[in-house]
């Protein structure tokens, strides 16, 4: 094999790597978190907030939960202080992936679906003090040694169902169980042992290493032996012989003389459930079998009466379910009523889907309050989740929604729109051509206001009944929580009728609400609409600084916290939305627990709808961060130099010397060095520091706002040096075309590599489309004109590393004595490895080779691919 194939098979990796793989690579080699400036699939943390009404602005792609909530706010129905603190346990049970919880489809794709047929009793879970640790806490008390091994773990029938095996409840039972006996017959009888031992393997006991207790003699102290017997069946139970299980719970139930007769006939109705369960996910040919299961339980209930837990269970069962609370209530309630009633919620689900779905939209709309609000929004989320078809596609290799299929529209069982609130819930996340019509129509049937936000938020500035809507809206009090959303979308629409005189005041009324009123997400969207209409460098400034409100991390770290002064979430399973990752604990120790960056809207304006003196002005800002500050004068030098206008680099040099230690000794060399080296020590500079570009980044980039501590050392406060040489961390610069390209995108965040400062996240490009931010209006004429010579030329301006391989070939063939020409050919080399022409790749080689190939710098550069 020939030198020349041998060097074409040991490049091929390369090709895929900078070329069809490159995205891949972005995503792998490095960081890949993103910051958040407005939340898609939830609302603004801590979501307390929003439980309480503190909607923002709606996005279409939220949970339906969040949507549930939204609904009975914007009907006038706000949610009572017990409904708050459910629905905040639900979305954190969701979102921390918490056991016992149902998911919405949207809200754990990719996440095991719990079995809401085993929904244990709100609290079960703790993350302080869990039941299991209280339990071993109160054991070691009485029982010296280790206890065996725990076996709580789960156990999934397939990838979708899922239960906890052992769940809270059973904990706090042993635990009161074993207080009475000691109570009763001291604590260092011989039978508390027994039964601690007999406890022990109640709780190892799993399908792959069943535990049971063996039945104790006829002479057995009586309450022992009831305790025994219900020991041996719980045992079974967890072991997943249902059968046998059963048949113990049912001779319990039927035992009035034994303590555990009452919970004996929950229990018998659990192992009915999780064997239905267990039939239904092997395949459709078990759904029979299954509903027969939970028909059973009914009957066994039905046998008995005389239990007001199983009255209540037989009677919701039966699909009475109002009637059976009530009546549950009167009846001598105990403490199994609340358990039996979850159990019957989630029956009744798998009973009738679609009947206890209709009934669960009416439940949850009640304007005066609904008991267990928690568990039933996450029962109607995920029944309904069922019945819509075709709602999502997701590219999992490039991290993008492609929305419903063109071929497979969404559809939904048209018996469910029936009801407002579903009809509601459904539409709000229809974002295709005919979502304004629909949500249009049923404005004008029923004047609500849910209606009337759907309809204006798909709404464009050809919209039939348009003048209408835009009344509406403006006699929408600001203290009704639907109003952020009708003002920001009542503005956008303004802007894009041409009606800036209009727009700009309501603008300015819904930011100047405050934080008090309006979500960061929100307050981020708004100033982006206001960003054109500023009047000064003041007010540009103002809407340029946006405030991330998160940290995306798609690999799912865990964190202990979200926002310091605390929130109601410590960990976000979905995408992981965290801020005390590991390295975003490092960011916001720098930075502050919300720093103000820029958009892919800012930066656009930044760098071609400004020319580069104004650039400095807005860097010079009291009101711009010292991190941005930083980062745009850097910038600008960088653009002075790329067009050649060295005077103005000259001047600009002492205020990026005073905020970029890192660049100190080589900007004092081009202070230095006499007026016809200037643009040779300029390039000099470049060639030494791929971090250097000309324009300013959205998001936050690797080459960060402080100087890394030592060569290669990287955190999210530091970053890369400008010296580092990374290949896949913002080395040079691309040509325009080529960086206005770079649009991708995850929800709202934005690849933390990638920092094109064209590539719209999703919520801006819902209000703006393809339209970029254009030329200030305030700008004077010698500005704007200075501004059109420079966009030209910036258009024409070669990527980074061919620039730099022009301007050392023109200094070796003008100063070819130069000392510094080998180190600068080296490194123009160098430089064409991540791009550029690879014919001057050649001719920098060629010459370094030729001319000075006895200095070290030949040596280190042994090909110029």
């Amino acid at each position: 094999m020939t030198r020349k194939w041998k060097r074409l098979i040991w490049a091929l990796p390369l090709v895929f790597l900078l070329g069809g793989g490159a995205i891949w690579v972005k995503a792998c080699f490095g960081p890949d978190t993103s910051l958040v400036f407005t939340w898609e699939r939830n609302p603004d943390l801590p979501l307390r907030q929003f439980a309480a009404g503190r909607l923002g602005v709606l996005q279409p792609f939220y949970a339906r939960s969040y949507l549930v909530v939204a609904y009975r706010y914007l009907m006038d129905r706000p949610l009572n202080a017990q409904e708050q603190d459910e629905a905040v346990d639900l979305w954190d049970r969701r979102l921390n992936g918490g056991a016992g919880v149902m998911f919405d489809r949207e809200e754990s794709v990719h996440v095991p679906s719990v079995n809401f047929l085993d929904t244990p009793r709100p609290g079960d879970e703790a993350d302080d003090d869990s039941p299991d640790q209280i339990w071993f806490k109160a054991r070691s008390e009485f029982m010296a040694g280790p206890p065996p091994e725990l076996r709580r773990e789960d156990k999934r029938w397939d990838r979708l169902r899922w239960f906890q095996n052992i769940q809270g409840g059973a904990f706090r039972t042993s635990i009161r169980t074993l207080q009475a006996r000691v109570k009763q017959w001291g604590a260092k009888d011989p039978r508390v042992k027994s039964w601690i031992r007999a406890q022990d393997q109640v709780f190892s006991s799993t399908r792959e290493r069943p535990n049971i207790p063996a039945p104790l003699g006829r002479d057995a102290d009586p309450l022992l032996n009831n305790d025994r017997v219900y020991q041996i069946a719980s045992a079974k139970f967890y072991a997943q012989h249902y059968d046998d299980a059963i048949q113990d719970f049912v001779a319990i139930a039927r035992d009035t003389q034994s303590p555990w007769s009452k919970v004996a006939f929950y229990m018998t109705a659990r192992c009915w459930f999780r064997k239905g369960e267990a039939m239904e996910s092997l395949g459709r040919e078990y759904h029979q079998e299954a509903l027969q299961a939970y028909r059973r339980a009914i009957a066994e209930a039905e046998k008995v009466p005389d239990h007001p837990s199983a009255h209540v269970l037989a009677m919701t069962l039966r699909w009475e379910t109002k009637q059976a609370e009530a009546r549950g209530r009167a009846e001598k309630p105990d403490e199994f009523d609340d358990a039996a009633r979850f159990l019957a919620k989630a029956a009744a689900a798998r009973e009738r889907p679609l009947e206890r779905t209709r009934e669960l939209a009416a439940i949850l709309n009640q304007p005066s309050g609904t008991q267990d609000f928690g568990v039933d929004l996450g029962d109607y989320t995920i029944l309904l989740d069922r019945y819509i078809v075709n709602e999502d596609r997701w590219d999992w290799f490039l991290h993008r929604e492609f929305g419903p299929a063109p071929d497979k529209p969404r559809t939904i069982d048209p018996a469910l729109l029936q009801d407002d609130m579903t009809d509601w819930v459904y539409h709000a996340r229809d974002t295709s051509a005919g979502a304004y019509g629909y949500a249009h129509k049923r404005w004008m049937e029923r004047k609500s206001l849910p209606w009337l936000l759907l309809a204006l938020a798909s709404a464009g500035p050809s919209s039939e009944g348009l003048p209408a809507l835009l009344t509406a809206c403006g006699e929408l009090p600001e203290t009704h929580p639907g109003f952020p959303m009708a003002a920001f979308h009542r503005a956008r629409l303004l802007l894009s009728l041409h009606r800036q005189e209009e727009a700009r005041p309501l603008l300015d009324h819904l930011i100047a609400l405050g934080a008090e009123r309006i979500s960061p997400s929100a307050m981020n969207l708004a100033r982006a609409l206001r960003l054109p209409l500023a009047r000064s460098r003041e007010e540009l400034v103002e809407d340029l600084l946006r405030q991330v409100v998160g940290i995306e991390n798609p690999n799912g770290e865990s964190t202990d916290e979200l926002w310091a002064g605390g929130s109601d979430l410590s960990l976000v399973a979905q995408w992981a939305v965290s801020v005390d990752h590991v390295e975003g604990q490092a960011f916001f120790k720098a930075y502050g627990p919300r720093p103000s960056l820029l958009q892919a809207d800012g930066a656009s304006l930044l760098n071609l709808g400004v020319p580069t003196p104004f650039l400095v002005e807005l860097a010079r800002s009291p009101k711009t961060p010292a991190y941005l500050r930083r980062e745009w004068m850097r910038c600008a030098w960088v653009r002075f130099v790329v067009l050649d206008d060295l005077d103005s680099a000259v001047r600009l040099t002492p205020e990026v010397i005073s905020v970029e230690p890192e660049l100190k000794a080589p900007l004092e060399a081009f202070l230095s060095a006499a007026e016809a080296d200037r643009a040779n020590s300029a390039a000099w500079i470049l060639v030494h520091h791929p971090g250097l570009r000309w324009y300013v980044s959205q998001s936050l980039n690797s080459r960060t706002y402080k100087p890394a501590r030592k060569p290669g050392d990287y955190d999210w406060a530091h970053g890369y040096r400008l010296k580092d040489r990374h290949p896949f961390r913002d080395s040079f610069w691309p040509r325009l075309e080529d960086l206005q390209g770079r649009e991708w995108s995850r929800w709202s965040g934005f690849w933390f590599g990638t920092n094109s400062p064209f590539g719209y996240e999703h919520a801006l490009r819902r209000v703006f489309g393809e339209q970029r931010v254009g030329v200030p209006e305030f700008l004077n004429d010698a500005e704007r004109s200075r501004l059109d010579r420079e966009a030209g030329q910036l258009e024409e301006l070669e990527d980074g590393p061919t620039w730099l391989c022009k301007r050392v070939l023109a200094w070796t063939k003008a100063h070819p004595e130069d000392p510094r020409i080998p180190e600068a050919l080296h490194y123009a080399v160098r430089a064409t490895r991540i791009g550029g022409a690879t014919d001057l790749s050649k001719a920098c080689f060629q010459i370094l080779h030729r001319k000075y190939g006895k200095t070290p710098w030949a040596a280190k550069t042994p090909y110029y691919f």
